[in-house]
């Protein structure tokens, strides 16, 4: 306990310092003054948490002092020393909040006692500062494990400046796959927008299972702090952090609405399959969107069919050329969208059985992985993986078996893929390595072998994983290290969508 004493009396004030310095290690005296002018500025710069003060002192008084201090909300506990007894100096001195009045010649025992008393306020304050912080708050609401009343709601005012019933807004930024390495930096980034903003405050929360990070706005206070976001937050965090990114905004009635409008995060993400990077997703706007049906001629599926059984790969990504132009002429709903690329998808399948007859386990984790797909770009990789097994199915035999040509640089690109995928070996350090640009190789890579440069290290860490699962008895900590994972919940998101299942499910399969 941090302890300043304000007394006039150089002997008093010098023997108060020593004794109370020597009644138990947690007493710390942190200053002391000889009158009122020298003990406000003590107090102030050192915020003790107790002031042991006479009242009567030169150039300023201990009542008016503690008056001064207590209008700038300095709050520390007061405990009044004074040889003067009269009624109203102790009347003055309770409206100002004092733990205890004590009367000189100071009693010894009577000294432990109050700085006893002073230090079991400070340690259930603490305990209390503990449950109600704004983390304990906002989570608490969040999760739905604090009772928001009358009584919090008073505390949470006088603490803090707001009301748990006021009106706020809850800004939601998904940042993907590439959460873990982009949450820092998005952090800093939705920090700095309230910081260089006196219209409202914030508190961020990071929000690991929905790879997201949440953003309570409240003290809302002059213009549209929802149109600012829409102008310029959203953009300006696209522009810093790259796609995919998506901003999302829900009007609270107040603050306990959190819970509710977190809720239906999932159902507001699903927008950005159709709506610009940089619009940021409302809920008011949603629901002036016009979503007509997705009508798209049913020929298109039999001429896809028809390129499968003829086996012209040409002709069938012309077929999805057409598709897509059909999804994207119009404004649908994303989950129609996602169903119509599925059930798309199945029609090619199933124009040849027989021909895709190996593959179908690979064809329903991509159909997975569609129909929760959020952005174009995640569609985008689900849709290569589909082309690859669908051209070497299509492939004929003699194709099959024929070695494919593939340029010197490409072949040692592989060659170090096999050697370092699992040291997180990224594209730009292989095409240092080979005097290229990671544009160039990523591009000649895709070319000449099919896949892309992601696809094949993912497929190297996806059968290292395996391997190690059915070989060990290692954590999922320990396999995600040792195959290049950074992070072992991000390498078992990435594990169900290649198999189907995760680690777990499948080490138990398997055993």
């Amino acid at each position: 306990m941090r302890i300043v004493i304000v007394e006039d009396e150089a002997l008093i004030r010098e023997g108060l310092a020593r004794t109370v310095g020597k009644l138990s290690p947690r007493y710390e005296v942190v200053g002391t003054a000889a009158d009122g002018e020298a003990g406000y500025e003590l107090i102030r710069r050192m915020r003790p948490d107790l002031v042991i003060m006479d009242i009567r002192m030169p150039k300023m008084d201990g009542l008016d002092m503690m008056g001064k201090l207590r209008q700038e909300q300095i709050k520390c506990k007061v405990v009044v020393l004074s040889a003067y007894s009269d009624f109203s100096y102790a009347q003055r001195a309770i409206q100002l909040g004092i733990v205890s009045y004590l009367l000189k010649p100071v009693n010894l025992a009577e000294l432990k006692n109050v700085l006893e008393k002073v230090g079991e306020m400070c340690r259930n304050e603490e305990q209390k500062d503990k449950m109600f912080s704004r983390d304990s708050i906002f989570w608490g609401i969040l999760n739905g494990k604090l009772s928001v009343n009358t009584e919090l709601d008073n505390l949470v005012r006088d603490k803090y400046g707001f009301s748990v019933k006021d009106s706020a807004g809850l800004f939601m930024l998904w940042l993907g796959k590439g959460y873990e390495s982009r949450k820092w930096q998005a952090c800093q980034l939705l920090e700095s927008v309230s910081e260089h903003d006196a219209r409202f405050d914030s508190y961020v929360m990071e929000m690991d299972d929905k790879n997201a990070l949440f953003m309570i706005v409240y003290n809302q206070s002059g213009g549209s702090v929802r149109e600012h976001f829409q102008r310029s937050v959203v953009p300006m965090l696209v522009d810093r952090l790259g796609n995919p990114v998506l901003g999302i905004w829900r009007d609270l009635g107040n603050i306990v609405d959190i819970r509710p409008a977190a809720l239906e995060f999932e159902k507001d993400l699903r927008w950005g399959l159709v709506l610009d990077a940089k619009t940021m997703i409302c809920k008011g706007e949603i629901e002036k969107i016009s979503t007509p049906p997705l009508r798209y001629p049913l020929g298109i599926e039999d001429e896809a069919g028809l390129a499968v059984r003829c086996k012209d790969v040409g002709k069938l990504a012309r077929c999805y050329e057409q598709f897509h132009a059909y999804c994207t002429r119009f404004t649908h709903e994303p989950a129609e969208l996602r169903k119509s690329l599925i059930r798309f998808n199945w029609a090619v399948i199933h124009a040849d059985g027989r021909l895709f007859s190996e593959s179908v386990s690979e064809f329903q984790q991509i159909s997975q992985c569609i129909s929760t797909a959020v952005t174009w770009s995640e569609i985008r990789e689900s849709m290569e993986r589909f082309f690859a097994v669908v051209r070497n199915e299509m492939t004929d035999d003699k194709d099959k078996n024929a070695e494919k040509e593939v340029s010197g640089m490409v072949q040692k690109a592989q060659k170090l893929i096999e050697k370092y995928y699992d040291q997180g070996v990224t594209l730009e350090e292989i095409a240092a390595k080979l005097f290229v640009s990671g544009e160039y190789l990523s591009a000649q890579f895709r070319k000449e072998t099919g896949v892309t440069f992601t696809g094949t290290v993912r497929r190297y860490r996806i059968e290292k994983v395996k391997r190690l699962l059915l070989e060990t008895q290692l954590k999922l900590s320990q396999i995600a290290d040792l195959s290049g994972y950074s992070d072992p919940k991000y390498m078992s998101r990435v594990f169900k969508e290649e198999t189907g299942m995760l680690p777990s499910e499948y080490r138990k399969s398997v055993h």
